[in-house]
Protein backbone atom coordinates (compact mmCIF):
# COMPACT_ATOMS: atom_id res chain seq x y z
CA UNK A 1 0.00 0.00 0.00
CA UNK A 2 2.82 2.40 0.84
CA UNK A 3 4.39 1.84 -2.57
CA UNK A 4 1.07 2.72 -4.24
CA UNK A 5 0.74 5.84 -2.08
CA UNK A 6 4.26 6.95 -2.89
CA UNK A 7 3.73 6.31 -6.60
CA UNK A 8 0.55 8.38 -6.66
CA UNK A 9 2.14 11.24 -4.70
CA UNK A 10 5.09 11.33 -7.09
CA UNK A 11 2.76 11.25 -10.12
CA UNK A 12 0.76 14.16 -8.72
CA UNK A 13 3.96 16.06 -8.01
CA UNK A 14 5.05 15.56 -11.61
CA UNK A 15 1.73 16.15 -13.35
CA UNK A 16 0.10 18.80 -11.14
CA UNK A 17 2.77 20.31 -8.87
CA UNK A 18 0.40 23.00 -7.62
CA UNK A 19 -2.15 20.45 -6.40
CA UNK A 20 0.67 18.44 -4.84
CA UNK A 21 1.92 21.47 -2.90
CA UNK A 22 -1.59 22.20 -1.68
CA UNK A 23 -2.02 18.59 -0.55
CA UNK A 24 1.01 18.89 1.74
CA UNK A 25 -1.05 21.12 4.05
CA UNK A 26 -3.39 18.21 4.78
CA UNK A 27 -2.60 16.10 7.86
CA UNK A 28 -0.12 13.35 6.98
CA UNK A 29 -2.60 10.58 7.75
CA UNK A 30 -5.18 12.03 5.32
CA UNK A 31 -2.75 13.23 2.67
CA UNK A 32 -2.95 10.07 0.50
CA UNK A 33 -6.73 10.46 0.26
CA UNK A 34 -6.48 14.17 -0.60
CA UNK A 35 -3.85 13.36 -3.22
CA UNK A 36 -5.93 10.58 -4.74
CA UNK A 37 -8.88 12.93 -5.16
CA UNK A 38 -6.66 15.68 -6.55
CA UNK A 39 -5.05 13.26 -9.01
CA UNK A 40 -8.49 12.10 -10.16
CA UNK A 41 -9.56 15.71 -10.76
CA UNK A 42 -6.35 16.37 -12.67
CA UNK A 43 -6.89 13.28 -14.81
CA UNK A 44 -10.37 14.45 -15.79
CA UNK A 45 -9.16 17.98 -16.54
CA UNK A 46 -6.27 16.77 -18.66
CA UNK A 47 -8.24 14.44 -20.93
CA UNK A 48 -9.18 17.22 -23.35
CA UNK A 49 -5.51 18.08 -23.84
CA UNK A 50 -4.55 14.46 -24.52
CA UNK A 51 -7.06 13.63 -27.24
CA UNK A 52 -7.57 14.98 -30.74
CA UNK A 53 -11.17 13.86 -31.13
CA UNK A 54 -14.06 14.28 -28.65
CA UNK A 55 -15.01 10.62 -29.05
CA UNK A 56 -11.66 9.50 -27.67
CA UNK A 57 -12.22 11.74 -24.66
CA UNK A 58 -15.73 10.41 -24.17
CA UNK A 59 -14.32 6.88 -24.10
CA UNK A 60 -11.87 7.86 -21.34
CA UNK A 61 -14.64 9.48 -19.33
CA UNK A 62 -16.80 6.38 -19.75
CA UNK A 63 -13.96 4.23 -18.41
CA UNK A 64 -14.06 6.25 -15.20
CA UNK A 65 -17.85 5.91 -15.02
CA UNK A 66 -17.39 2.15 -15.26
CA UNK A 67 -14.77 2.22 -12.48
CA UNK A 68 -17.26 3.91 -10.16
CA UNK A 69 -20.12 1.64 -11.23
CA UNK A 70 -18.13 -1.60 -10.85
CA UNK A 71 -15.52 -1.02 -8.15
CA UNK A 72 -14.77 -4.73 -7.83
CA UNK A 73 -13.80 -5.05 -11.50
CA UNK A 74 -10.20 -5.92 -12.28
CA UNK A 75 -10.26 -3.09 -14.84
CA UNK A 76 -10.02 -0.70 -11.88
CA UNK A 77 -6.61 -2.06 -10.93
CA UNK A 78 -4.59 1.00 -11.88
CA UNK A 79 -2.82 2.95 -9.14
CA UNK A 80 -5.10 5.97 -9.47
CA UNK A 81 -8.34 4.01 -9.78
CA UNK A 82 -7.44 1.83 -6.82
CA UNK A 83 -6.48 4.85 -4.72
CA UNK A 84 -9.69 6.66 -5.64
CA UNK A 85 -11.87 3.69 -4.73
CA UNK A 86 -10.00 3.28 -1.43
CA UNK A 87 -10.50 6.98 -0.70
CA UNK A 88 -14.19 6.78 -1.51
CA UNK A 89 -14.61 3.89 0.91
CA UNK A 90 -12.53 5.41 3.71
CA UNK A 91 -14.05 8.89 3.52
CA UNK A 92 -17.53 7.75 2.47
CA UNK A 93 -17.52 10.08 -0.52
CA UNK A 94 -20.79 10.22 -2.48
CA UNK A 95 -20.50 8.44 -5.82
CA UNK A 96 -23.03 10.83 -7.34
CA UNK A 97 -20.68 13.80 -6.87
CA UNK A 98 -17.82 11.99 -8.62
CA UNK A 99 -20.11 10.89 -11.44
CA UNK A 100 -21.31 14.46 -11.89
CA UNK A 101 -17.69 15.62 -12.04
CA UNK A 102 -16.99 13.15 -14.84
CA UNK A 103 -20.09 14.24 -16.75
CA UNK A 104 -19.23 17.93 -16.41
CA UNK A 105 -15.79 17.47 -17.91
CA UNK A 106 -17.35 16.27 -21.15
CA UNK A 107 -17.76 20.00 -21.87
CA UNK A 108 -13.98 20.31 -22.10
CA UNK A 109 -13.87 18.07 -25.16
CA UNK A 110 -15.86 20.33 -27.47
CA UNK A 111 -14.35 23.78 -26.91
CA UNK A 112 -17.69 25.58 -26.91
CA UNK A 113 -18.37 28.82 -25.08
CA UNK A 114 -20.66 28.60 -22.08
CA UNK A 115 -24.14 29.49 -23.26
CA UNK A 116 -25.09 31.51 -20.18
CA UNK A 117 -24.52 32.08 -16.48
CA UNK A 118 -26.56 29.04 -15.53
CA UNK A 119 -24.37 26.74 -17.63
CA UNK A 120 -21.22 28.22 -16.11
CA UNK A 121 -22.48 27.81 -12.55
CA UNK A 122 -23.53 24.22 -13.19
CA UNK A 123 -20.09 23.39 -14.59
CA UNK A 124 -18.12 25.06 -11.79
CA UNK A 125 -20.40 23.53 -9.20
CA UNK A 126 -19.86 20.00 -10.48
CA UNK A 127 -16.09 20.41 -10.92
CA UNK A 128 -14.12 22.89 -8.81
CA UNK A 129 -16.73 23.38 -6.07
CA UNK A 130 -17.34 19.65 -5.81
CA UNK A 131 -13.61 18.97 -5.55
CA UNK A 132 -13.34 21.38 -2.63
CA UNK A 133 -16.41 19.94 -0.94
CA UNK A 134 -15.16 16.36 -1.27
CA UNK A 135 -11.78 17.42 0.08
CA UNK A 136 -13.42 18.95 3.15
CA UNK A 137 -15.29 15.69 3.74
CA UNK A 138 -11.97 13.84 3.76
CA UNK A 139 -10.41 16.34 6.14
CA UNK A 140 -13.41 16.30 8.49
CA UNK A 141 -13.10 12.55 9.09
CA UNK A 142 -16.71 11.85 8.27
CA UNK A 143 -18.17 14.71 10.28
CA UNK A 144 -20.08 17.56 8.65
CA UNK A 145 -17.40 20.20 7.93
CA UNK A 146 -19.96 22.93 7.22
CA UNK A 147 -19.14 25.60 4.70
CA UNK A 148 -21.00 24.24 1.68
CA UNK A 149 -21.53 27.82 0.50
CA UNK A 150 -17.80 28.48 0.92
CA UNK A 151 -17.10 25.62 -1.48
CA UNK A 152 -19.64 27.05 -3.91
CA UNK A 153 -18.13 30.52 -3.98
CA UNK A 154 -14.54 29.26 -3.99
CA UNK A 155 -15.38 26.80 -6.75
CA UNK A 156 -16.81 29.57 -8.90
CA UNK A 157 -13.67 31.65 -8.44
CA UNK A 158 -11.24 28.84 -9.20
CA UNK A 159 -13.45 27.44 -11.96
CA UNK A 160 -13.65 30.70 -13.88
CA UNK A 161 -9.90 31.14 -13.58
CA UNK A 162 -9.24 27.58 -14.74
CA UNK A 163 -11.51 28.03 -17.75
CA UNK A 164 -9.77 31.27 -18.72
CA UNK A 165 -6.33 29.69 -18.36
CA UNK A 166 -7.18 26.45 -20.17
CA UNK A 167 -9.61 27.58 -22.88
CA UNK A 168 -9.16 31.35 -23.07
CA UNK A 169 -11.63 34.15 -22.49
CA UNK A 170 -13.54 33.12 -25.63
CA UNK A 171 -15.09 30.31 -23.57
CA UNK A 172 -16.57 32.99 -21.29
CA UNK A 173 -17.69 35.41 -23.99
CA UNK A 174 -21.38 35.09 -23.07
CA UNK A 175 -20.72 35.69 -19.37
CA UNK A 176 -20.95 39.20 -17.93
CA UNK A 177 -17.59 40.32 -16.49
CA UNK A 178 -16.39 36.81 -15.56
CA UNK A 179 -13.12 37.85 -13.94
CA UNK A 180 -14.87 40.41 -11.76
CA UNK A 181 -17.37 37.70 -10.87
CA UNK A 182 -14.54 35.39 -9.88
CA UNK A 183 -13.00 37.98 -7.58
CA UNK A 184 -16.39 38.70 -6.01
CA UNK A 185 -16.94 34.99 -5.36
CA UNK A 186 -13.46 34.74 -3.87
CA UNK A 187 -14.26 37.61 -1.49
CA UNK A 188 -17.48 35.85 -0.46
CA UNK A 189 -15.64 32.60 0.15
CA UNK A 190 -12.99 34.28 2.28
CA UNK A 191 -15.63 36.11 4.31
CA UNK A 192 -17.27 32.80 5.21
CA UNK A 193 -14.23 30.62 5.90
CA UNK A 194 -15.01 30.82 9.59
CA UNK A 195 -18.09 28.65 9.05
CA UNK A 196 -15.84 25.72 8.17
CA UNK A 197 -14.63 23.24 10.75
CA UNK A 198 -10.99 24.18 11.52
CA UNK A 199 -9.70 20.81 10.38
CA UNK A 200 -11.30 21.26 6.95
CA UNK A 201 -9.76 24.64 6.17
CA UNK A 202 -6.55 23.15 4.83
CA UNK A 203 -8.50 22.31 1.69
CA UNK A 204 -8.67 26.01 0.86
CA UNK A 205 -4.98 26.87 0.97
CA UNK A 206 -5.01 27.01 -2.83
CA UNK A 207 -7.24 30.09 -2.75
CA UNK A 208 -4.08 32.09 -2.16
CA UNK A 209 -2.87 31.10 -5.62
CA UNK A 210 -6.28 31.67 -7.19
CA UNK A 211 -6.33 35.21 -5.84
CA UNK A 212 -2.83 35.99 -7.12
CA UNK A 213 -3.51 34.63 -10.61
CA UNK A 214 -6.88 36.35 -10.87
CA UNK A 215 -5.25 39.67 -10.07
CA UNK A 216 -2.67 39.01 -12.79
CA UNK A 217 -5.49 38.48 -15.27
CA UNK A 218 -7.24 41.64 -14.11
CA UNK A 219 -4.00 43.55 -14.69
CA UNK A 220 -3.65 42.04 -18.17
CA UNK A 221 -0.61 39.99 -17.12
CA UNK A 222 -1.94 36.41 -17.19
CA UNK A 223 0.54 33.67 -16.65
CA UNK A 224 1.80 31.16 -14.10
CA UNK A 225 3.34 32.11 -10.80
CA UNK A 226 6.98 31.30 -10.22
CA UNK A 227 7.71 28.24 -8.04
CA UNK A 228 9.03 30.48 -5.26
CA UNK A 229 5.99 32.75 -5.43
CA UNK A 230 3.69 29.74 -5.14
CA UNK A 231 5.49 28.48 -2.04
CA UNK A 232 5.38 31.89 -0.35
CA UNK A 233 1.72 32.54 -1.15
CA UNK A 234 0.63 29.12 0.03
CA UNK A 235 2.54 29.55 3.29
CA UNK A 236 1.03 32.96 4.00
CA UNK A 237 -2.48 31.80 3.10
CA UNK A 238 -2.15 28.74 5.32
CA UNK A 239 -1.28 31.04 8.21
CA UNK A 240 -4.30 33.18 7.38
CA UNK A 241 -6.53 30.12 7.57
CA UNK A 242 -5.14 29.28 10.98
Amino acid sequence: MNEGVDFLAEALRRDDPEAWLISLYAPAALRPQVQALAAFAHELRSISAKVTQPLAGEIRLQWWRDVLAKPASSDAATPLASALLHTMAQARLPVSALEAMIDAHAYDLYGEAFADQTALEAYCGATDAALLRLTTLILALGDDPGGADVCGHAGMASGILRIAERFGMAALQHIDQPLQQALAHLDEAEARLGTLAPGARAGFVGLGLVKARLKRWMNHRPGPLSPLSRLIRLWFYARKLG
